[in-house]
C-alpha cells in the first residue's frame, strides 16, 4: 500500500504579555513552526530541522507504507531571558473518525506510533503533553532545546481500506511555553512521583496564552 503523507508543522505565534489590574500576568509564548512574530519577555522557536531537511522544506512525504518509520523531529528551543516551562499539542487531520461502535481509532493507532519519551514528557487531561523539567534561559555560548519527538512510525495495520483525505493527513504540532520564575505548574502524584499535568493561577483556573491565529506552512 501506498498512501500519500502531509506531515507540517505551522508558524510560530508569540504571546504579549497582559496587565491586570496594574501587575503583569506571567509571560507566555506559544508557537508552531516557521514565521515568528515575537512579543513579551519569554520566547520559544518551535523547528523541525532533520524533518526539514528530509523533505527539501516542503514538509511533505508521499507514497508512505505501512510499519514506515519517519523522521519528525519538532524542537522546541528557549531563545529567551528565562527558564520556562513548556508544553505541546499534536493535532491530526485528514484521517477518518473515529468508529464509535469498535472503538477503532485511526487517530491514537498513528500516535502510539510517535516515539515521546514518557518519562520527559506526559499527556494530560487537557490534551496537552507537558515537559517535566524546566527548559533553560539560552546560555551565553549553547543553546536551550528540547525535542517532543524524533520518529513517527505509521501503523502496520493500515491498508488500502482506510479511506484519508485526498490531499493526505497532517500532523501539526503547537508548541507554548510559560516562566518558571515565581510560577508553579499543578502538578499530581501518580503514586510513585509528582508529576506536571496543568498550568493554573493560584485560584485554580486555567492559564491560556493569547495568540494570533495559527498559520499553516502549507498552501
Amino acid at each position: 500500500m501506498k498512501k500519500r503523507i502531509a506531515i507540517i508543522a505551522t508558524a510560530v505565534i508569540i504571546v504579549a504579555t497582559l496587565v491586570v489590574g496594574g501587575t503583569l500576568a506571567f509571560f507566555t509564548d506559544k508557537g508552531t513552526a516557521t514565521n515568528v512574530i515575537t512579543m513579551g519577555d519569554v520566547h520559544i522557536t518551535l523547528t523541525e530541522p532533520a524533518f526539514a531537511e528530509a523533505t527539501s522544506s516542503t514538509y511533505q512525504i508521499a507514497n508512505v507504507m505501512p510499519n514506515q518509520q519517519i523522521t519528525k523531529d519538532p524542537t522546541i528551543t528557549n531563545t529567551g531571558s528565562h527558564d520556562a516551562y513548556i508544553r505541546c499539542k499534536i493535532a491530526v487531520t485528514g484521517l477518518p473518525k473515529d468508529d464509535a461502535e469498535t472503538e477503532y481509532s485511526p487517530t491514537r493507532e498513528l500516535l502510539s506510533g510517535l516515539n515521546i519519551d514518557g518519562n520527559k514528557w506526559v499527556r494530560a487531561a487537557d490534551g496537552y503533553y507537558y515537559y517535566q523539567s524546566v527548559l533553560p534561559k539560552k546560555p551565553a555560548d549553547d543553546v536551550s532545546a528540547v525535542k517532543l519527538f524524533d520518529t513517527v512510525t505509521i501503523p502496520e495495520q493500515w491498508d488500502n481500506t482506510l479511506v484519508v483525505d485526498k490531499d493526505g493527513f497532517k500532523i501539526s504540532i503547537t508548541a507554548e511555553a510559560i516562566q518558571a520564575e515565581n510560577f508553579t505548574p499543578h502538578t499530581t502524584n501518580d503514586g510513585t512521583k509528582d508529576i506536571i499535568d496543568g498550568w493554573n493561577y493560584s485560584t485554580g483556573s486555567a492559564i491560556e496564552p493569547q495568540s494570533a491565529p495559527t498559520i499553516d506552512n502549507l498552501n
